[in-house]
């Protein structure tokens, strides 16, 4: 059962990402600063800016996947479908040693065909990676618990891990902050205070690695985000079943006597989640399905557990695999129903199924469009609303970034001229006889008053729709040009 659910999870993993869709914004920033190993040497944009560690492992996996498979969007997002896939194994094995092997395929269920996990597992982003590294350092964790010693080498395997996680992004600081948890508890249940210095250098030297990332600010520190409803969406709407059916698991486990998991699995979860919409970001859930991982164990214990509970209550005539069967039902169906759990391909799983945060423009076939109107020229000048689309599928084209309070400033990334003023956009266009303008048809970086001036000054050329298999997601732009005819 195990090596058919990671089969076919990988299946329709890998058969997703054949289509070849478009990037959108982030995934086009990740492929242009691996393509910059090649070119600079380091992760770098095109104009060799370099971010320091930040998301440099992924860099670097990915310019090898380029390397060997070629610089197309399927290559930048293998690796990914690989750790996804992998994934599927991992949670099985960990989740056996932690609940049981009815449990585990329960949980690997889950890790296989949610929504979720197709769809992050099929982006060039890191987020898959990070569900990786948190769930194994969790594991290690609840081990080193159980060792009652303050050193050995699980506690080794869950720094370095955590440490790697920094280098695939900032929200590593997670992974940290929960081993550097469990080893304060560990120091107080066993009272060794003399190790507070070593905890006490360990969180310097995370703190020193976080430095290099942008996710190190005195903004971030000082911030407090205040907005709670679209995580309140979140996870009451799209994802109270799999919270119910945790918090059933966790009080199984209590009861059961694994209070140390119960209460490890549950803090990380509420610490991530917490952590992450008061601190990190209030309206992108992505920065929480670090912890997803862990509620599928908790939810397959709830689930297991009552079909343990029920089955030893009920006659012995009534079969064992018809309670499992109803139990299983009455758990999966909701959730089934709801598209949260995809048995069937798809093209393209949406990284907006949960919440609507990601404009999912088919921008390949809009500049494979504007490739062919500028037909080779260089003085046609293209202007878009945001900074790493042109350098991606345009590369070595003049652009223009339309962004607020942009005007006589330089995008520190990419180097293009910054303008969010009509009157800059009409200087602008005076120096350049030829022209291509894209505007997002949604609130945008580019100002409204600028986007309707354009409109209603250029010529219309064609509006691109939403990324081929998710027109029920609609997302446009719209292109105006001038001097091309």
């Amino acid at each position: 059962m195990l090596i058919s659910l990671i089969i076919y999870g990988g299946w329709l993993r890998i058969t997703s990402i054949m289509y070849e869709a478009s990037y959108w914004n982030d995934e086009s920033h990740t492929a242009l600063f691996s393509l910059g190993i090649f070119e600079n040497g380091i992760p770098s944009s095109p104009i060799g800016v370099s971010m320091g560690i930040y998301q440099s492992a992924l860099f670097y996996i990915t310019a090898l996947s380029f390397k060997i498979f070629g610089i197309t969007e399927f290559a930048g997002r293998l690796p990914s479908v690989i750790v996804g896939t992998a994934l599927i194994g991992v949670i099985f094995i960990v989740a056996k040693r932690l609940i049981g092997e009815r449990g585990a395929l329960i949980a690997t269920f889950l890790m296989a065909f949610s929504q979720m996990q197709l769809a992050w597992s099929t982006q060039l982003r890191p987020y898959i990676w990070m569900e990786l590294f948190t769930l194994l350092v969790v594991y290690w964790m609840y081990e080193y618990l159980q060792k009652k010693e303050m050193l050995n080498k699980l506690l080794v395997y869950a720094g370095g891990v955590s440490i790697l996680s920094l280098f695939f992004h900032g929200t590593g600081i997670y992974n940290i902050a929960i081993m550097g948890s469990v080893f304060l508890y560990q120091i107080i249940r066993l009272k060794k205070w003399n190790y507070l210095i070593l905890l006490g250098a360990g969180g310097a030297f995370s703190v020193l690695l976080l430095s290099f990332t942008p996710f190190f600010s005195t903004s971030l520190l000082l911030k407090f985000n205040t907005y709670l409803t679209h995580y309140q969406v979140y996870l009451t709407h799209h994802y109270l079943w799999l919270g119910a059916g945790a918090a059933v698991g966790f009080v199984y486990l209590f009861w059961k006597g694994k209070r140390e998991l119960a209460f490890l699995l549950a803090a990380s979860i509420a610490f991530i989640i917490l952590f992450s919409v008061l601190k990190v970001h209030d309206r992108y859930v992505r920065y929480s399905i670090t912890a997803f991982p862990l509620l599928y164990i908790l939810f397959a214990a709830g689930i297991s557990g009552s079909i343990q509970l029920i089955t030893e209550k009920l006659p012995k005539k009534i079969p064992e695999l018809l309670v499992t069967g109803f139990i299983m039902i009455v758990g999966l169906a909701y959730p089934i129903y709801k598209d949260k759990i995809l048995l069937a391909p798809q093209r393209y799983y949406s990284i907006n199924a949960d919440m609507r945060e990601n404009p999912i423009v088919d921008y390949k076939g809009a500049f494979e469009r504007i490739e062919r109107m500028i037909d080779g020229r260089k003085d046609v000048i293209v202007m878009d609303a945001w900074n790493d689309r042109v350098p991606w599928y345009l590369p070595n084209q003049d652009y223009v970034f339309l962004v607020q309070n942009g005007f006589g400033m330089i995008d520190p990334f990419y180097g293009e001229v910054m303008v969010g003023t009509v009157q800059g956009f009409e200087q602008i266009k005076s120096q350049s006889p030829l022209g291509i303008v894209i505007v997002e048809n949604w609130e945008s970086m580019t100002p409204a008053e600028l986007q309707e001036y354009i409109r209603n000054t250029l010529k219309f050329e064609f509006t691109q729709e939403t990324v081929p298999g998710k027109e029920k997601d609609p997302w446009s732009i719209s292109i105006y040009s001038w001097g091309l005819d």
